[in-house]
Formats: C-alpha cells, sequence, structure tokens
C-alpha cells in the first residue's frame, strides 16, 4: 500500500498524489478525461461537462489529478489536448450566499486568465461583465431556465449595455488562444437553490468563447435535489435527466472498482495495517474468501475502502494481539458498513455463544429447525435494517465467526442446537465465538475485570527466570477474582507456545494451597497440572513431584494429578496412551509420600480425627493407589492401641462443606467408605457393645463434623445398618 495512502486512512480528504489514485485505477481514467478535453476543444469552443460518480468514488482525487496534468502536462498530453489550458477551480459550497457565491465564480474564471498584457482586456471585461450580472442573483424566476433563448430574454431585461458588455467579452475571450477550464466540484452538496443558482451562473457565462466548465457531483443526489424544487416533481427522475441533459453536454461517469482492483486493494492494506501493528494475519486464505465473496461487494468506492482499513487501523492499537485479527477485521467491517448487525451480535450474545440464560427455561421453549431459525435470523436481520438484497449475506458471514449459525445457514430440517452440529467444539481463543473474548470486540481492549494474553504470557516468562514482575503480579491478582479465567488462559498458553512447565507446575502448587477445597477452582488447577505433568520427561517429572510432595497440599495436587493421567480415556490414542504413562511413571512416587506421610501421622496424633483437612485428604489418595496396603496399616494401627476402631471409622464418614469453610454432618452424608477399607464382619462384632449403646442418628439436620459427632453419627450408622440386615 501507497505510504501516503496508509497516512491518510482516517481522513476523508482525497488522496494528493497520481500514484495513490493509481492504486485505484483513476490514472487511466484521468488520461482518457485529457484526450476527451482535446476533443472536445477541436469540435466547440465552448462546452459543458460532468463527472459522475458516488459519494466516496474518488472525483475529487481525479480532479486533482486532471488539474495537475493540465498545468504540467507532457509532450503527449501537450499533443492530446492541442494547447495550454488554464484551470479555474470554483467550490460553490465554500460560499454562504448567492451574492458570495456569484462574486467567487466570477472572480476564479478572471483569476484562471494569464496575467500577460494580452489577456488585459478579456480580463477586465469579464470582470465588468461578472459585476454587471449581479441583479440576476436575485431573480429567482430565472432558476428554470434552460435555453438560449431564456437567457437572452433574461439578459435583456437589464439595462440594454449588458448585452453590449457580454458581446465585448464574448469577443475578447474569442481573441485569444488559450482555453480555460473551470472544475465546479461538490455540486452533490449544495441546497436545491445553491444548485439552481450555479446552473444559472454557468448557463449565461457557458457560451462565452474558449470557457470548458467541469461539473462534479453524485447523480442520485443532484436528482433528489432537482425534485424539490418547482422543476421537476420529486418521483420524475427522468425529467430531472432531461434537465440535466441541457445544462451539460458530455458526461464522463467514474467507474466502479473492478474486483481485482478491490482484491489488490483488500490484500495490500491487511498487510499494511496487519504489519504497522506487529500482527500477522492468521488465516490468510479464510480472510480473503470472506471478502471475495461478501465483504468486498460493498467497498466498490475508494472512501469505503478507506473508511473500513481506516477503522480497523485506529482501533487495533488498543486491542492488537488480544483479539483474533481476522475477527476483527470483520467485526469493523460490520461496524462500518451495517452499524445495525454490529449491534445485534452484542444483543444476542449468549445465543451467538451457546451459554446464558435460563437452562430450563430453554428446555420448555418450543424446539425449532435450522430451517425455522434461519427465517428468525433474517427477520432479525432486516429488523437491524439491513436490506432485503444482502441478508443472506449477512447471515453468511455470521456463520463464518459464530459456528453455532452453521446449522442455520445452511437451513436445513435438523433440531437446531442438536449435539454434534456447528458451536459444539471448543472456539479458538482469540475468537469473537470464545466467552473470554467476546466483549473485546465491543470494548475496543481488554475490559475491566479480563486479563490481557500478553500479561499472562509475560507471567509466564517472569516464572521461567524466577523473577516477580508486574505481570505475575497482575496475574495472581486477577486470580482471585476471576479465577477460571486464568487458568482457562494459563491452560491454552500451554497448547499454544512452548514454556517452562515446571516453573509453571510450582507456581500452580502455591495456588492449589490457598484455593477453595473441593471446588471447580481446585479441580481445574488438579487437571492443568496433570496435563503440565504429561507433557514433561519422565525423570523431571518424577523428580517434581518428588519436589511438591513434602506438604501435604502438593502430595494431595500430585496424587490428584497421577489419579487423573492414570484414568484417563477420551482423546487422541497416542495423547491417551502418554497421560496414562505418565500415571503409571508418577504411581510409585506418590505411594512413597503417601506411606510415609500416613505413617508419620500415626506417630504424631493420639487419633486421626486431630488430622487437619488437607491431611485427611490424602487417605482417599492412598485407599485408590494401594487399598491393601492402606487397609494393612489401618489394622496395624487399631490393634497396637495408636487409634480406636471408632475413630478411623469416623474418619471415613463423608462430610460435606459448608460455604463458609466447615465440614458438616447432613443428610447425604454415610459410612459406606468403610467396605472398602475395613472388615464389616469384624467391625460389627469388634463394636457390638458401642453399638447397642448408641443413640439415632437425625439425618435431616445439618451438625459440624466435630470428633464427638463424627463418633456419635458413626455408631448410630452402625447401628441402622445391623438393623436393616437383620430385617432382611
Amino acid at each position: 500500500m501507497s505510504p501516503s495512502l496508509y497516512a491518510s486512512l482516517l481522513s476523508d480528504d482525497p488522496l494528493d498524489a497520481l500514484d495513490d489514485a493509481g492504486l485505484f485505477g483513476r490514472d487511466h481514467f484521468v488520461a482518457r478525461t485529457i484526450e476527451i478535453l482535446g476533443r472536445v476543444r477541436a469540435q466547440s469552443n465552448s462546452s459543458t461537462l460532468s463527472l459522475i460518480g458516488a459519494w466516496g468514488s474518488g472525483k475529487t482525487t481525479v480532479l486533482n489529478a486532471l488539474v495537475r496534468h493540465l498545468r504540467e502536462p507532457d509532450d503527449a498530453e501537450r499533443e492530446a489536448l492541442g494547447s495550454a489550458w488554464s484551470v479555474a477551480e470554483f467550490n460553490p459550497w465554500l460560499y454562504s450566499d448567492p451574492a458570495s457565491l456569484h462574486a467567487g465564480f466570477f472572480s476564479e474564471l478572471r483569476d484562471a486568465l494569464p496575467r500577460e498584457e494580452r489577456w488585459q482586456e478579456a480580463r477586465k471585461r469579464l470582470a465588468d461583465f461578472g459585476r454587471r450580472l449581479t441583479p440576476l442573483t436575485s431573480v429567482t424566476q430565472l432558476f428554470g431556465f434552460n435555453s438560449k433563448d431564456l437567457v437572452e430574454g433574461a439578459l435583456a431585461q437589464l439595462e440594454p449595455s449588458t448585452t453590449a458588455q457580454r458581446r465585448a467579452v464574448e469577443a475578447a475571450m474569442a481573441g485569444v488562444s488559450q482555453p480555460v477550464l473551470m472544475i465546479i466540484d461538490d455540486l452533490d452538496r449544495l441546497s436545491a437553490e445553491e444548485l439552481l443558482h450555479v446552473f444559472k451562473l454557468v448557463r449565461l457565462v457557458g457560451r462565452l468563447p474558449n470557457v470548458y466548465y467541469l461539473l462534479s457531483y453524485d447523480e442520485h443526489t443532484i436528482i433528489d435535489l432537482l425534485g424539490k424544487t418547482d422543476l421537476v416533481a420529486a418521483d420524475d427522475e427522468r425529467r430531472a435527466l432531461d434537465y440535466l441533459e441541457k445544462i451539460v453536454q458530455v458526461r464522463l461517469d467514474m467507474p466502479m472498482l473492478r474486483e481485482h482492483e478491490v482484491d489488490a486493494i483488500v490484500d495490500a492494506a491487511l498487510e499494511s495495517v496487519a504489519r504497522a501493528h506487529g500482527l500477522e494475519v492468521e488465516n490468510k486464505p479464510s480472510l480473503v474468501r470472506r471478502f471475495d465473496s461478501v465483504m468486498s461487494a460493498r467497498l466498490r468506492t475508494p472512501r469505503a475502502l478507506k473508511r473500513l482499513f481506516g477503522q480497523l487501523d485506529a482501533f487495533l492499537d488498543a486491542v492488537g494481539p488480544e483479539v483474533s485479527f481476522d475477527d476483527f477485521v470483520v467485526m469493523t467491517w460490520f461496524r462500518t458498513v451495517e452499524p445495525g448487525v454490529y449491534g445485534l451480535i452484542q444483543a444476542r450474545k449468549g445465543e451467538l455463544l451457546g451459554t446464558g440464560g435460563d437452562a430450563l427455561r430453554r428446555l420448555a421453549q418450543p424446539k425449532m429447525t435450522n430451517a425455522q431459525m434461519k427465517v428468525e435470523w433474517l427477520r432479525r436481520l432486516k429488523g437491524a435494517q439491513v436490506a432485503e438484497a444482502h441478508q443472506d449475506d449477512v447471515l453468511y458471514l455470521l456463520t463464518s465467526i459464530f459456528p453455532a449459525l452453521d446449522g442455520v445457514y445452511g437451513g436445513d430440517d435438523r433440531e437446531h442446537g442438536r449435539p454434534g452440529q456447528g458451536g459444539s467444539s471448543d472456539p479458538t481463543p482469540g475468537r469473537i465465538s470464545h466467552t473470554d473474548y467476546f466483549d473485546r470486540f465491543f470494548a475496543f481492549g481488554v475490559p475491566s475485570g479480563d486479563i490481557p494474553d500478553t500479561v499472562v504470557h509475560g507471567a509466564a516468562r517472569e516464572l521461567e527466570r524466577a523473577e516477580r514482575g508486574s505481570n505475575l503480579s497482575m496475574l495472581e491478582e486477577t486470580l482471585h477474582s476471576q479465577p477460571e479465567l486464568v487458568l482457562r488462559k494459563l491452560a491454552h498458553l500451554t497448547h499454544s507456545q512452548e514454556i517452562d512447565r515446571g516453573s509453571l507446575i510450582r507456581w500452580l502448587g502455591i495456588q492449589y494451597h490457598s484455593a477453595p477445597l473441593f471446588g471447580l477452582i481446585e479441580s481445574r488447577i488438579e487437571g492443568l497440572v496433570a496435563e503440565l505433568f504429561a507433557d514433561l520427561p519422565t525423570t523431571d517429572a518424577k523428580a517434581l513431584a518428588h519436589e511438591l510432595s513434602i506438604t501435604d497440599s502438593g502430595l494431595n495436587l500430585v496424587g490428584s494429578a497421577q489419579r487423573l493421567l492414570a484414568v484417563q480415556q477420551y482423546g487422541a490414542v497416542r495423547d491417551v496412551e502418554r497421560f496414562n504413562a505418565m500415571g503409571d511413571d508418577l504411581a510409585p512416587v506418590a505411594m512413597e509420600h503417601l506411606s510415609r506421610r500416613l505413617c508419620s501421622l500415626v506417630d504424631e496424633l493420639d487419633s486421626p480425627l486431630e488430622a487437619s483437612i488437607e491431611a485427611s485428604r490424602l487417605r482417599w489418595l492412598w485407599r485408590g493407589l494401594d487399598p491393601d496396603a492402606f487397609k494393612r496399616l489401618l489394622a496395624a494401627t487399631v490393634e497396637s492401641g495408636r487409634w480406636s476402631l471408632v475413630d478411623e471409622l469416623a474418619w471415613f464418614v463423608a462430610c460435606s462443606i459448608g460455604s463458609d469453610g466447615v465440614f458438616y454432618i447432613g443428610r447425604f452424608s454415610d459410612i459406606s467408605a468403610i467396605n472398602d477399607v475395613f472388615d464389616r464382619e469384624a467391625v460389627m462384632a469388634t463394636l457390638a457393645e458401642e453399638i447397642d449403646k448408641a443413640e439415632p442418628w437425625d439425618h435431616s439436620r445439618d451438625v459440624p463434623a466435630t470428633p464427638a459427632a463424627l463418633r456419635l453419627f458413626t455408631l448410630a450408622a452402625l447401628r441402622l445398618a445391623r438393623e436393616m440386615e437383620r430385617d432382611g
């Protein structure tokens, strides 16, 4: 992309260099216009041409280039033009009233004449004629004239010397050899009254020898303006065109940008914007297909292209590498071309992401097929002011960034949202279809409560260097408020790039110690650590497991990760085998530390009920790894008199943790675990006397799981179990 074009993406000013105009294929158009001027000059001593094009099609850029070529023509252009040309540039939009517009018109025309002595007579005659015509600026009945006879009639209404002055001007202008081209731009910005006033001036002066006009406007706008006058009915487009034909002899229609030109500009613009922000176009073929199939069709003028890529360039700084570049381009297109859809996407966030809302309510709602949902989405697009001709394209484009709409765009008879259809797979981080990134596309940055991906990456580097910098501090701060978000980002980081997995596991071990017990965060840390262990060489993994297992919290983490690895059954066969193999490798390490820790608890405590929560949790891990060894240890402990059988049984009562962090014996508590660890018949025989004395337990109430309460509950549960066995 031309440097000057990239530097002006946010400006609506016309391009001021031919090389930039060449990007849009306008250099050839300028050359053809010069040839046409030469032919018009050869066939007529005065004429009016029009440059017609939609807003943003590059008319002013073409005019600027044309002026430069007329003032400094090369040999070929000089030959085509037949002689040197003077140029007068007149913009009626700059004048606030008819009188100043009238004065400016003649001033620009006079100043375009050369200053040499032989031009002095023509300059003087033209100035006098302009002053003489001043009364016509207020003669509103002349706004509708459309023939030379009416012009002469208007002049005849003035004092007789005016007609004579016109003839004098004509004679003076006929005697000069250099034609004048008056360029009148921005006619489509005028009011209806101002437009007719300009047309009046062109007609009054239009027959002066060697004076040519080039009017620039959007024809649809001019027709609308003429419909607001007494000349043309509002809905009579043909009448308006007939009126214009009486003013203009030669029309030059700006060509729309051709497909290959748009493609070349889009390709250059994408590369330039991405490079300027240090980004890469992630999936360029896919993005180009979206341009080819939908977006480019709405970008057929230079202004439309500049507007899109200017918006992209302006807002990319705030979000940069934090979102998918491809999706950000598409969303920028929606924001600039279809702003109603941009708002619709925000309003339908939950549906597009498959999140939010009341699940029970959704179940109760009538089911719709994809075909029915397509009708519904087309209705929504209509409500978002999308023209009917564009609705299918817009829905297709929505499908390209929201997989949940795959079936909807296809419009088949399958039930919408059925498992296995689009949207069921996990979205890629960075994409707008990912819940963690959706809001970034509308906040133009990372919203509060979120954490930038660059911070996560920076924290990983700080961990690897054993530094505690700002990134790690921010990561930990966000972990406390948005733990699931941080853990998802870290999980993605482990999949997308090489990081020091050992340092990350150590850090996660510290966070695991302070995580809420038996909660989602704790289980996610366990799952992430299991994946990280699986990526390590066996020797490194074992060494790190030994390192972590010196604390109860670390041993719980290692044991839980080992269990997850050992039982993994889902995924690619090679990944499952890798996970299971690491689980087998870590099992001896976990067992070694579990055995040592359980033995130390027997030596340190008079009762297992005195053990800390972290230490007590280890019993479940050991039971899963080596239940026989665990049984032997517990039996030996009872036989030696270190721990009582009732306390060991009470240690295995299944309790629930409350929101206050306290464990409770409640309606779902039971002693079923003793069947895996103890000899049930031996237990009943040994504790028969105590069981007989046990009071019934009210299972409907929650009681803090104190040692005394656990003992009472255990004996009551054993008594109930014995009675049920006797009854049958």
